[in-house]
């Protein structure tokens, strides 16, 4: 599963597919929920990355998610190295919140990243599931929407 594979690489994390699979029949068979947490937009990511952590995230019934979008923080050698490389979009810092793209990345225009990474949420809570949270979902993502039309725009434009 080429999303979870580059974490490894990427991120630095230690953990491998089979780990987090294996992990999560071992919460499922002692009853507890799994709450999936993805960060979409490092440098591996494309749009087919998040349609396949969706695929995931249905395969393994994942109870609830939630989608950030990589924040490249002041300090860190992921900032430094974006900076460098002129990828940086803005300098805003309350958009540094992990719901906004704040650089451009590699295999994504910044919009497609903001758009498909509201596209996961709409897709993870759709209909099919509780029709609280599908509710819950639409309100929440309708009036991020709302509150981020100027923000939208910028980004479409900046392509």
């Amino acid at each position: 599963f080429y999303l979870l594979l580059n974490l490894e690489k990427s991120h630095n994390k230690k953990q491998k597919v089979e780990d987090i699979e294996d992990c999560i029949m071992k919460l499922r068979h002692h009853g507890i929920k799994v709450h999936g947490m993805f960060v979409l937009g490092s440098d591996e990511d494309d749009a087919y990355t998040i349609e396949r952590t969706i695929r995931f995230c249905h395969k393994w019934k994942i109870d609830t998610v939630q989608f950030a979008i990589l924040v490249p923080l002041p300090g860190t050698e992921l900032y430094s190295t974006l900076s460098s490389q002129k990828r940086i979009l803005t300098r805003k810092w309350p958009l540094y919140d992990g719901l906004h793209v704040v650089f451009g990345p590699k295999k994504m225009l910044p919009y497609e990243l903001q758009m498909k990474t509201l596209w996961a949420w709409k897709k993870f809570y759709s209909l099919s599931r509780n029709l609280k949270e599908y509710f819950v979902s639409r309100h929440l993502i309708k009036e991020w929407g709302k509150g981020n039309k100027a923000f939208l725009k910028r980004l479409r434009r900046s392509q």
